[in-house]
């Protein structure tokens, strides 16, 4: 098994060093980045759960899951609100999509809480995206 870089044009392979990352602008030209242009963009926050809103649990197909991680109170402080939002889900019924940063990439999440006696600990689900 190898890993090749090959050019959608004419089909020659490419050598690290001929491979950039850029944007496409708005007129069809390029805007190359170079690697400083890529350490000062700014990160999602990766400490921070953003819930949009809430809808009923039945609504949420679980097909559209992508990854699930379970959560938990990470910083002092934390545990309260952690707990809120723990119980208000298992007692409402809901789901809370929400935004956070996943491996430094934004992502739409779903909150939910697994019900079963032995866990009770929410979830965060990431959804697929379309590419």
């Amino acid at each position: 098994m190898r890993y090749r870089r090959v050019c959608e044009l004419d089909g020659q392979e490419l050598a690290e060093g001929e491979i950039a990352r850029g944007v496409e602008m708005p007129d069809g030209g390029t805007l190359v980045l170079s690697r400083q242009d890529l350490e000062q963009l700014p990160t999602p926050d990766t400490k921070e759960i953003r819930v949009l809103g809430f809808l009923d649990e039945s609504r949420g197909d679980p097909l559209h899951y992508d990854k699930s991680y379970y959560l938990g109170a990470a910083a002092p402080g934390g545990e309260r609100p952690y707990a809120l939002l723990r119980a208000a889900l298992a007692e409402s019924g809901q789901v809370a999509v929400a935004r956070t940063a996943l491996r430094t990439r934004d992502s739409l999440v779903v909150l939910r809480v697994d019900l079963k006696p032995h866990v009770r600990s929410p979830r965060l689900a990431s959804l697929f995206q379309l590419k």
